[in-house]
């Protein structure tokens, strides 16, 4: 027999505001380090020309990166900053994202597994 539906669907909230806001900045200012590092770094590659026209000649693009990387930095010691803290405020007490032993153990029996070497794969919570 089916389990029963629920009628009210339950949310569970993975990130506050501000951590959606930091994700959000990280992958914005990546992509900016990506889209102007690469072109300076090949800039034989013919599509490098073009993205350095783009952004307004290798100047800019050097100006973009650069400040990209002091935003980026700034993000990072934020980050580690606040994760410390609410470490050492037992705000945080549990650190879900650490890997464990039993996750090295699950790792490694599902490569066997992958292998061929086991006929069994882990068995995760």
């Amino acid at each position: 027999m089916n389990a029963p539906l629920k009628t009210k669907a339950e949310t569970i909230t993975r990130f506050s505001v501000w951590q959606r806001v930091e994700h959000f900045a990280v992958m914005v200012f990546f992509t900016l380090l990506v889209i102007t590092g690469m072109p300076q770094k090949y800039f034989g590659v013919g599509f490098s020309a073009k993205v350095v026209g783009w952004l307004g000649g290798i100047d800019s693009t050097r100006l973009l990166h650069r400040i990209s990387g002091f935003i980026f930095a700034g993000l990072v010691i934020a980050h580690l900053a606040i994760s410390i803290w609410q470490v050492a405020t037992r705000r945080l007490t549990m650190l879900h994202i650490v890997p464990h032993k039993q996750d090295y153990r699950d790792a490694l029996k599902t490569l066997r597994y992958y292998l061929g070497l086991s006929k069994e794969p882990a068995r995760f919570d």
